[in-house]
């Protein structure tokens, strides 16, 4: 296992040294890290399993909510750069789709390309992506069913 300082954005994650891959997960609203915690037992040596946690959750309860989901992203990576040492997959789960498309998106301006997303339950995701943001999902995953 890997031996890092303890980041206050991550519960109940894995990490080995040897993975491959970081899957990032970002839970729905009102949701925790801990929705994921199950998952623990199910993922292979090569995957770190990464639940993202959010600020006013669990042993974050006391921090604030960032204004925007900008100001989130911007946070969570300018804090996470060490996840960039492997390949990344985001996982959204419904509202926290939003956050992982954003995610992916300050990572295409660092020119950062070893990454896919999947999402989970987010048919409100259109909404709020441009024409630009929606053709850069069905390129990163093709298989992608997105309701337009």
């Amino acid at each position: 296992m890997i031996k890092r300082p303890k980041s206050k954005w991550f519960a109940h994650q894995t990490e080995n040294k040897n993975a491959l891959v970081n899957l990032v997960c970002f839970v729905f609203a009102g949701g925790s890290p801990s929705f994921f915690a199950p998952w623990k037992q199910l993922m292979p040596d090569w995957i770190n399993l990464m639940p993202v946690l959010y600020p006013m959750r669990e042993k974050r309860l006391k921090e604030s909510m960032p204004e925007n989901i900008e100001e989130f992203v911007n946070n969570f990576f300018r804090e996470n750069k060490h996840l960039l040492d492997k390949k990344i997959v985001v996982w959204g789960h419904c509202s926290g789709s939003l956050l992982g498309m954003e995610y992916i998106r300050l990572l295409e301006k660092t020119e950062y390309r070893r990454l896919r997303l999947l999402s989970a339950e987010a048919s409100s995701l259109n909404m709020f992506l441009s024409d630009f943001a929606e053709k850069r999902a069905r390129d990163l995953c093709p298989n992608l069913r997105m309701r337009i």
